[in-house]
């Protein structure tokens, strides 16, 4: 199977070993990016404390959602989605584990984002997409689309409405193109970037 045209892998639940991979993969897709930069400026503490905090999100997708796993032809793994039902619960211990991950110099930061993805989230039930992240060596290879398009299949079937927080502008424009529209408008962080919060309605129409 050609890289255009990726395997997507169905996963509910981890060993230990594949956990880490996973935090690892999420890390390393959102380590230069704008959002990521903001959170924690220094780029050694960020290589350092990502994989630790995509764990608690990780953990939390296992336990009350869905982590779907995008893999290259060879099995290597090219891409995460974490799907989770609104409204639903906080990951366990979370305060606790975020300072341990990220640490307390960092802590306002992620408060602050913590803050402005809740003022983005609507009132009615919807299907969560926490994070999409594919690792560098495989972006714009068709990852990131396999895993939209795998959810959207089963949430079309459900009737249900689908929410994200888009981190960027590039990303703003990539989930356009998959039936998300503009929910209110795009959030400032605190002389941080700008986050677009985004909403589809089942069976909004797809690119071919």
């Amino acid at each position: 199977m050609s890289a255009g045209h990726p395997t997507v892998m169905i996963t509910r639940s981890a060993r230990d070993g594949e956990r880490i991979s996973l935090s690892y993969a999420l890390a390393a897709a959102f380590l230069e990016t704008p959002l990521a930069r903001w959170l924690i400026p220094d780029r050694d503490a960020r290589r350092a404390r990502l994989p630790r905090y995509a764990e608690i999100w990780i953990d939390h997708g296992l336990a009350h959602g869905v982590v779907e796993v995008a893999e290259t032809a060879e099995g290597a793994l090219a891409g995460l989605a974490i799907w989770q039902p609104e409204p639903g619960p906080e990951p366990k211990r979370y305060q606790q584990r975020l300072a341990e991950a990220v640490g307390h110099e960092h802590l306002p930061r992620f408060d602050s984002l913590d803050t402005a993805l809740r003022l983005g989230r609507p009132r009615q039930p919807h299907l969560y997409l926490a994070c999409c992240a594919v690792p560098p060596a495989y972006q714009s290879q068709g990852y990131g689309a396999a895993l939209i398009r795998r959810r959207h299949t089963d949430i079309d079937g459900s009737k249900t409405p689908a929410h994200l927080v888009a981190a960027s502008a590039e990303a703003r424009r990539f989930f356009l193109r998959y039936g998300y529209g503009d929910h209110g408008d795009p959030i400032a962080l605190p002389e941080g970037p700008r986050l677009f919060p985004m909403t589809r309605h089942p069976a909004a129409e797809l690119p071919a």
